[in-house]
């Protein structure tokens, strides 16, 4: 049964209203296409928990803005434009997208539960060897 609470929040960024929807998994699959590859921060064993690459995730971001700005574009089902991400947002607006896309899509209980899935996962290896 799914965790989610709202699918949808709403951000309110130099005087326009941008509803954050929760994302499909169809959604999700294009965000990936387009994006390519994470940056070894977000992706990479770092030893973080995940509250701290939450928190960190602005800055990670901030420095591949112009990579993700159109990801960001159709994960909000074009409500900003790439150009207008680039040219008008600031981090604290960005920051604000992130939390609701976080938010409705209850992303700290997906990652919970891969790493659970993770674990059982290789249990299940480590029982199996000889």
């Amino acid at each position: 049964m799914s965790k989610a609470l709202n699918k949808t929040r709403q951000v309110e960024i130099n005087g326009k209203v941008i509803i954050v929807k929760k994302l499909s998994i169809g959604k999700i699959a294009k965000l990936l296409k387009k994006i390519k590859q994470l940056p070894q921060e977000v992706v990479g064993d770092t030893g973080k928990t995940n509250e701290q690459l939450l928190q960190e995730l602005p800055l990670i971001i901030g420095s591949y803005i112009p990579e993700y700005a159109g990801a960001f574009s159709t994960a909000l089902d074009k409500q900003a434009t790439e150009e207008e991400i680039i040219d008008t947002w600031g981090l604290d607006d960005l920051a604000s997208i992130i939390k609701a896309l976080v938010e409705v899509n209850n992303v700290p209980y997906l990652m919970d539960t891969l790493k659970k899935t993770k674990e059982v996962v290789q249990g299940k290896q480590q029982k199996m060897k000889p």
